[in-house]
């Protein structure tokens, strides 16, 4: 099970607000806030919602460690900012509708998105970063 450093690395790797995460896991942000500065004791159903709500977001937790995790078809992606051929996709997300991956992991995986209803080229996956939405309808940036 996760630890609140865990907790707060992941979030920070995927740059979600507590607000943003406490709501992706059915909790309160004071809840969160606690569970994070390892003022309360979680239940583990609790801990479970955390990681799954992270793990959702693109978060793997491994031996004690918390990495993001290699893009799958139907992630939320955008194009890292620069990377895009056109700047206007830069703030625009979109989904991987389909992965690449060379014989004996040789070479970085390739992706193909559908971003504003274009599907991309094939691209390297560091072309992109893991995007998600709020229920609310404001995209919300996250770092890959």
């Amino acid at each position: 099970m996760m630890d609140a450093p865990q907790i707060r690395a992941a979030r920070a790797m995927l740059g979600l607000t507590q607000a943003e995460l406490a709501k992706r896991a059915k909790i309160s942000v004071t809840g969160l806030n606690n569970i994070e500065s390892g003022q309360s004791d979680p239940r583990a159903s609790t801990l479970e919602a955390i990681q799954s709500a992270l793990e959702l977001a693109g978060a793997e937790f491994f031996d004690g460690a918390v990495r993001l995790r290699s893009f799958r078809v139907g992630d939320r992606v955008k194009y890292r900012i620069g990377r895009a051929p056109d700047r206007t996709l830069w703030h625009a997300a979109g989904e991987v509708i389909e992965i690449e991956q060379p014989p004996f992991l040789r070479g970085a995986a390739r992706i193909r998105a559908k971003i504003v209803g274009v599907e991309t080229a094939w691209t390297t996956a560091s072309d992109f970063e893991f995007a998600a939405h709020s229920d609310d309808g404001v995209q919300t940036k996250v770092k890959g």
